[in-house]
């Protein structure tokens, strides 16, 4: 097995960034999301939120079974219903699910994440600015100043923007993205 193809004990490529990299390329720190909350500032607005569209949407479904309405009214609540599960409980598995399958690099000219099939990178000449925020244990996260897209309706429609989450030592990933900004 050559050093590229090396594989990790779940299987997964320990150097998948490899063909990301240009001539002269270092690699300075790589992680993956280790100590993170499923919950974030927003859920305190959406966690009452979902689980009333649920409840509604819930209530809606079974009174219109119950009631024997037509059959177009007992369709018309399922999707509904879906989106209130998906807001209650299905948006954390999924979080969950796409945390466990991102990874971080951090070269001397750029950061790259890799998260469920998508790779984003930050190159270190138009680096934004970050914002950290870091636990009392020392983890934490690094949010960078994206400005996302705008959909139709004007509001951004990418509200994660770019993001190093569930660093196990923010500080020291802070200070190697502070070295290659100096190179």
């Amino acid at each position: 097995m050559s050093f590229f193809t090396r594989k990790s004990e779940s299987g997964d490529d320990v150097f998948w960034y490899r063909s990301w990299l240009n001539y002269g390329e270092q690699v300075l720190w790589q992680g993956k999301p280790e100590k993170f909350s499923l919950l974030e500032k927003q859920d305190w607005f959406m966690i009452p939120f979902s689980i009333m569209w649920c409840g509604f949407a819930v209530f809606w479904e079974a009174t219109v079974i119950m009631a024997n309405a037509p059959l177009m009214f007992k369709i018309w609540g399922i999707p509904f219903v879906c989106l209130g599960l998906y807001l209650v409980a299905g948006r954390f598995i999924y979080k969950r699910h796409v945390l466990r399958n991102t990874d971080y690099v951090i070269t001397n000219r750029k950061i790259i994440r890799r998260a469920v099939g998508k790779i984003d990178f930050l190159e270190r000449t138009s680096l934004p600015a970050m914002e950290v925020e870091c636990r009392d244990d020392g983890s934490g996260t690094i949010r960078f100043q994206v400005v996302g897209r705008r959909g139709f309706s004007g509001f951004s429609t990418d509200t994660a923007g770019f993001s190093l989450v569930g660093l196990r030592n923010v500080r020291q990933v802070f200070d190697v993205i502070e070295t290659m900004c100096q190179d």
